[in-house]
């Protein structure tokens, strides 16, 4: 009932958008007659398309509602019923129906200008835009009249498709339109109430949703997933801190281990709770079978050569398997060449700290002490480990780590465009999987090798409180602080132009609008960083847990405030993202287990054989004299074994038993498969029987050589 009270209040709040609410501006890189010939194919497909004033080639498409309606019948788009059309069980308890035009009277608000919500009108303008067919030869001749000497292939169908594969094509974005800031006003508002103490979303979800379009909404609906779910190891951990007594340190606190076991158990129930709320919204917004609609999406930017299918008989691309080989190898070789500029530097931090000594092993054959580095660690030297400055090699560490994921975004990019996928989907997966690998190596192999190779828990402690906490700040700084300072240096910009407009105008042409041409200037929302800083961050809290039981703790204090910075600066500063409908977190869901599973080795190794944390509960289990010599007992290993493999089983375990969709999502599926089933037998039942005479029958079948015989 709060979830339909949410989706009422919103739509009544949207009752008032106009016709054009979601328009799509369509900016063009092409001559006059070009443009002439877009704007004719665009009228011809039945949408309305303008230019957008003191422009020539941005144009702004839009839809009249028979048209949104159409299309939302044939995607199949789920809408709200009216009380009185829910004739079905599932659909009086959840009153969703996929929407059909010929029963459009069942459907709340059809017809109305409210009826779509600005999300849905911008993706079935698109869908709508992206269906523009090309006539090659008029095409042709509008190319030719332009003095534009670039041919289309043949095997392009779409106009935007097309405009873009000749260079024609600048960009396809969202204009803004009321409704904007409901998402930022109802979130705040909710703060206001200390709600997010009494409701599990703390964000106006729906709003947000219903305006910038479910990838913007999940990605916000994780944040504050995530905030909230880090209470219990934030509280833990600073009981831990606070009850700590003088003169103990990380390496010998007998209760870091019982906080490493519950936070990997907490990691374990936060990915596996995360999956039952993402299915919800999935269904809650209609989208809970939307992956299946993108996955074959052809990538306008993929490259084949042209043959004729055997199924359709159309011209379509194909790509070798040894030319994808090929590439797939460049890309491997070049990632893992880029890995060595991070790993070299992480020895000269770690020199410059003299946390590496000269007995230290080779790696790669190299050797990774540097007599002259660790200088400046000695006592009385610049990075003297006992003064102020012994912390300056690892912000500065920080500060590389920044900088060369930076550069690598470049890099992974280029690679990416190199591996020729065919599908969006397969491209934006790979390159989700090349950053973070690369940024979660940049940010991490520093802290495996304190913790495996040296096993000092102290040293591994100060090297992380000072990636994680430089890490914090800088975010904090760069999502919360600077857009905010942007945001104030913008309104006063736009008032010193507003001002100067309305002197030249003589005080008369206030209120002026620049049609949509402004929002090409904002910039572009990139979700990929956000959700990449919050999983690395995941993966300083549970893969070294043991280490920094505070983090949690931190991060949920900064959390706070970027979730909500993170929203002001997409409500005020951003550009409205045109982004397919997705279903949930991708690629980043499968990229949380791996960190969760690592953990398990992780805190287990760093307890066990990485610290004496384990010596104060179990001192029967230690003898400091196979210590000394790098021997370890056997129970030790026995215990590892035993709470690695319990750890696993229990991942396994809410994997099977845990069902990923709540049950009251299940219960509504079921009931409409069992209501589909009955009305396809009802229907079955109701058909007319049409009975043929058995004189038509033996006159029709064929005698003797004709394949058959008579009866």
């Amino acid at each position: 009932a709060v979830r339909l009270s949410h989706m009422s209040s919103n739509k009544s709040r949207l009752q008032n958008n106009h016709m054009d609410a979601a328009d799509v501006l369509l900016a063009l890189t092409a001559p006059e007659p070009v443009v002439r010939y877009v704007e004719q194919r665009v009228r011809s497909a039945g949408l309305r398309v303008a230019r957008v004033p003191a422009t020539a080639t941005v144009l702004r498409v839009s839809a009249p509602s028979a048209t949104l309606e159409r299309e939302a019948e044939h995607l199949e788009l789920e809408k709200r019923l009216r009380p009185e059309a829910r004739s079905c069980a599932s659909e009086r308890h959840w009153p969703m129906r996929e929407f059909v035009l010929a029963q459009r009277a069942d459907f709340a608000g059809a017809g109305e200008g409210g009826f779509f919500t600005p999300s849905e009108r911008v993706f079935l303008v698109t869908a709508l835009l992206e269906a523009v067919p090309v006539d090659n030869a008029s095409f042709s001749a509008a190319l030719a009249a332009g003095a534009v000497r670039e041919v289309p292939p043949r095997h392009l169908s779409s106009l935007l498709r097309a405009l873009a594969s000749v260079g024609l094509l600048g960009e396809v974005s969202a204009a803004h339109c009321a409704g904007r800031l409901e998402g930022w006003r109802r979130s705040v508002g909710l703060l206001r109430e200390w709600a997010w103490l009494r409701s599990s979303e703390p964000l106006a979800l729906d709003a947000i949703r219903d305006y910038w379009g479910e990838r913007t909404g999940f990605l916000f609906a994780w944040q504050a997933f995530y905030v909230q779910a880090l209470a219990p190891p934030a509280a833990l951990g600073l009981c831990i801190w606070w009850r700590r007594p003088k003169g103990t340190s990380v390496d010998d606190d007998s209760a870091v281990p019982v906080f490493s076991l519950f936070s990997v158990v907490w990691a374990i129930f936060f990915v596996q709770l995360w999956r039952r709320k993402q299915a919800a919204l999935a269904f809650r917004w209609g989208i809970h079978d939307a992956h299946t609609a993108q996955a074959e999406v052809r990538r306008p930017e993929f490259v084949g050569r042209e043959v004729v299918s055997e199924i359709t008989g159309e011209v379509e691309l194909v790509e070798g398997r040894g030319s994808r080989a090929l590439r797939y190898a460049a890309s491997l070789c070049v990632s893992l060449a880029c890995l060595i500029v991070p790993l070299a530097y992480m020895f000269v931090s770690l020199n410059l700290q003299g946390y590496i000594s000269p007995a230290a092993r080779h790696v790669l054959g190299v050797r990774v002490y540097h007599e002259a580095l660790s200088a400046f660690a000695a006592p009385g030297a610049v990075f003297d480990p006992e003064a102020w400055t012994g912390m300056l090699p690892a912000v500065l560490h920080a500060a590389v780590i920044f900088l060369l994921n930076k550069a690598y975004r470049h890099v992974a990019e280029a690679l990416t465009d190199l591996e020729n996928h065919r599908t969006q989907e397969a491209h934006d997966n790979s390159l989700i999987v090349k950053r973070f690998l690369f940024e979660a190596f940049d940010c991490y192999i520093a802290l495996f090798y304190i913790a495996f190779e040296l096993r000092d828990v102290d040293r591994l402690r100060v090297e992380l409180v000072s990636l994680f906490s430089t890490d914090v700040f800088r975010r904090v700084f760069t999502e919360a602080v600077l857009p905010l300072l942007m945001q104030r240096l913008s309104r006063r910009r736009h008032a010193a132009a507003s001002a100067a407009a309305k002197k030249e105008d003589g005080g008369a042409g206030g209120g002026g609008t620049d049609g949509g041409s402004g929002d090409l200037e904002l910039d572009e929302h990139e979700d990929f960083d956000d959700y990449l800083e919050m999983v690395i961050q995941f993966g300083y809290i549970t893969l070294f847990a043991s280490a920094f039981p505070l983090a949690s703790a931190l991060a949920l204090a900064c959390n706070g405030v970027e979730l909500y910075s993170d929203l002001f600066k997409v409500s005020y500063l951003c550009r409205r993202p045109r982004r397919p409908r997705v279903s949930g977190i991708g690629t980043w869901l499968g990229l949380l287990y791996v960190l969760v599973a690592a953990s398990i080795f992780t805190n287990a190794v760093l307890i066990a054989f990485a610290s004496d944390q384990l010596a104060p509960l179990l001192p029967q289990l230690f003898d400091a004299r196979q210590r000394q010599v790098g021997q370890w007992p056997s129970g030790i290993v026995l215990l590892l074994v035993a709470v690695e493999h319990g750890l696993l089983l229990l991942l396994l375990a809410t994997e099977v038993t845990l069902p990923r969709p709540p049950r009251w999502v299940r219960l509504t599926l079921a009931r409409r498969e069992h209501e589909a089933l009955l009305a396809k037998r009802r229907l079955l039942l109701e058909a007319p029987v049409v009975a043929t005479p058995l004189r038509d029958v033996i006159e029709a079948t064929p005698v003797g050589g004709g394949g058959g015989s008579k009866r």
